[in-house]
């Protein structure tokens, strides 16, 4: 492959491309880019033989952006120029702008037509040498060559007007589930503007290369390659030479409405939530059941018990469809939904988290952005951390490594005292269950009932948001149907909030930095 071809099919379009990004506007990114391609060209037909091609092509660019900026921003004085003919000035203007327009054209069109159309009239090769050259048939080089000049007399032809979106990047946010690759996907693109410009173009709007091309303003050798890296990356589809996302973005007010549907529940929900603990708690208590540890008072222990009700009530009756994250390249399972930033406020996010799971322990954590109650722990414990950790709540600290211990001590999850280590956080055990008598049991049972049936209605609200909102393909989509799901139905968010507001959730500099955290021995 010649110079000359390989600047045709790997750069001409990411020349425009930088010149878009330097200029900042397309007519001027077009007469930039038609100078540097006259530089570069006409460079290689003199005889230049770069040794390292790439490097040569972008210092070139380089160096004619610096002129071309010098002479557009800091030039001289006018009537120090050398005079010239009006007919002259006309007939430089209409062929400087013919090529202008014929460049601009070329960054559009598929490679596979610029590669030809460049040979033939640039490189002024014959049709039979460029078909000997590229290892395809005369007759295919013709067809080509005909199409590609139709191609191009149409595009010079008309006004290029880009499309608008219906959001602007800015305006739309990401949540995921699962792990990152080892190469720090979903968020090592999430956190590039042009690949989100991108997913805003053709979510659930399939669009080829080519028109993707025209509407983002981006030259179509750039736009390939990004098409095919995000394609591999499986945040895009392509069916037909279209590409679609794989996976759906929440406008605003489908998230309004999920909001409204939420605060109408939050209230009778958490007042009965607040009637079941208190209850187990009474009985408990009877028995002699020390079911949650005895290292944290009540009230402590209140900011876990109430958020673990929640959570283990509403994944009994929500209907989420059995499947885990999906498989992704470079060792990663994530599944990543969009939303529009929304302009009302929603409560302080409650996240939980099972961080370890060990043979000793099952540690996990309900992390409060409340007060910043969530930074008051680590995110996670190390293997020998839980492990040691397991040890201390069963009163063996001293087979613990002192070490680990030293550290435990520091995050606040066990202190020192006249007896010795003691935990702090709270503690499932399986030996204190709580008993219930048959009337005891009972009502427990009407409680459970009337929650029960307040979480199906709220359900129900969120599917008939999510039928209207999601487009068919990811209803049917079991990860996507999940997460989306997750994130519009009522949550630990609003229980916490409401229980606050009710009072029955108190906090003040006196309160167990820990309160959140749990552990099942």
């Amino acid at each position: 492959m010649s110079y000359t071809e390989l600047f045709a099919r790997e750069y001409f379009g990411k020349v425009f491309y930088f010149c878009l990004k330097k200029t900042g506007n397309e007519q001027d990114a077009e007469e930039l880019a038609s100078d540097i391609g006259f530089e570069v060209l006409s460079s290689l037909k003199k005889g230049a033989k770069p040794e390292k091609f790439s490097a040569w092509v972008w210092a070139v660019a380089n160096n004619v952006w610096a002129k071309w900026a010098k002479k557009k921003y800091y030039s001289h004085d006018a009537s120090e120029e050398p005079e010239e003919s009006a007919e002259d000035a006309e007939s430089e203007f209409l062929l400087a702008e013919d090529l202008r327009i014929l460049r601009r054209e070329l960054a559009f069109v598929r490679s596979d037509y610029r590669e030809i159309l460049l040979a033939h009239y640039f490189d002024e090769k014959s049709v039979s040498v460029i078909s000997r050259e590229l290892g395809i048939p005369l007759g295919t080089v013709m067809t080509k060559l005909q199409n590609g000049r139709k191609i191009l007399k149409e595009g010079m032809d008309m006004a290029r007007e880009f499309g608008k979106r219906s959001y602007r990047p800015e305006e739309v946010r990401f949540t995921n589930s699962g792990g990152m690759s080892r190469s720090g996907q979903p968020w090592a693109t999430l956190s590039r503007l042009m690949y989100k410009n991108i997913f805003l173009e053709v979510y659930n709007n399939p669009k080829t290369a080519e028109e993707l091309s025209l509407e983002l303003g981006v030259a179509l050798p750039y736009m390939e390659d990004d098409l095919k890296y995000l394609t591999k990356q499986t945040f895009l589809e392509c069916n037909k030479g279209k590409y679609e996302t794989s996976f759906c973005i929440i406008g605003r007010e489908a998230q309004r409405s999920a909001h409204i549907a939420a605060c109408e529940i939050s209230a009778p929900l958490t007042k009965l939530l607040e009637e079941r603990t208190d209850y187990i708690d009474e009985v408990a208590r009877k028995h002699g059941n020390a079911y949650y540890g005895k290292h944290q008072t009540y009230e402590e222990a209140k900011w876990t018990l109430l958020m673990y009700a929640f959570k283990n009530m509403f994944d009994k009756i929500c209907k989420y469809k059995t499947c885990g994250s999906p498989v992704r390249p470079d060792g990663g399972a994530w599944e990543i939904v969009g939303y529009q930033t929304i302009d009302f406020a929603l409560p302080n996010p409650v996240e939980f988290n099972i961080s370890k799971k060990t043979k000793e322990a099952v540690f996990g954590m309900f992390r409060f952005k409340y007060e910043g109650i969530f930074g008051k722990t680590p995110y996670w414990l190390s293997e020998s951390e839980l492990r040691a950790l397991a040890l201390a709540v069963r009163g063996l600290a001293a087979e613990a490594e002192a070490e680990e211990l030293e550290k435990l001590i520091k995050y606040g999850y066990i202190r020192e005292t006249q007896c010795g280590l003691e935990p702090t956080l709270l503690i499932f055990d399986e030996k204190e269950k709580v008993v219930f008598e048959k009337e005891e049991k009972k009502k427990l049972w009407h409680i459970d009932e009337e929650i029960y049936a307040l979480l199906k209605s709220s359900q129900e609200k969120t599917l008939e948001i999510m039928s209207e909102e999601m487009p068919r393909k990811f209803l049917q989509n079991p990860h996507q149907y999940n997460h989306v799901l997750q994130c519009l139905s009522i949550n630990n968010n609003y229980i916490c909030e409401q229980a606050l507001r009710d009072g029955y959730l108190k906090y003040d500099e006196r309160t167990s930095p820990t309160i959140g955290n749990f552990i099942f021995i």
